[in-house]
């Protein structure tokens, strides 16, 4: 097997794959060589080997779906678990304020800020729901 055989054999690999096309010169040097020829044809058996399992694995879209959503579950629960953490760390805060201003003699104010909190918050309620239909283009109607 010389140098010869070589190329030829790495030619033969392209068209096994199909990057290349057989030519006459090719045929002409398989017929006349009886390792190219052998070559070719291990090539071939294995690829008649591999056929067999050359099969479309059957995709179940309903177990992907379901995975899905349990992914959607749970980094919903992160989410949820993240906005409690926050809401208990920021009410801590204002609670820690709110008791420190009332110790310092600003009970009055606290009082005073809490009643017009009260009465303002559902009137700013209004607006804010009121963008945010505008904003999702909620008519309330279905």
């Amino acid at each position: 097997m010389g140098n010869n055989c070589d190329k030829y054999k790495s030619k033969l690999i392209d068209i096994f794959y199909g990057e290349d096309k057989m030519t006459e010169e090719i045929k002409c040097h398989i017929n006349n060589c009886s390792q190219c020829m052998k070559y070719w044809e291990e090539l071939n058996q294995v690829r008649e080997e591999l056929d067999i399992f050359d099969e479309d694995i059957p995709i179940e879209y309903e177990k992907v779906n379901a995975v899905f959503k349990q992914v959607d579950v749970i980094n919903n629960k992160r989410k949820n678990i993240l906005s409690l953490i926050s809401f208990i760390i920021l009410s801590s805060i204002i609670l820690a304020i709110g008791v420190l201003l009332a110790l310092m003699g600003y009970g009055r104010e606290i009082l005073l800020l809490q009643t017009t909190s009260y009465l303002i918050s559902p009137i700013i309620m209004l607006f804010i729901i009121k963008i945010r239909s505008r904003k999702e283009n909620y008519h309330g109607r279905t």
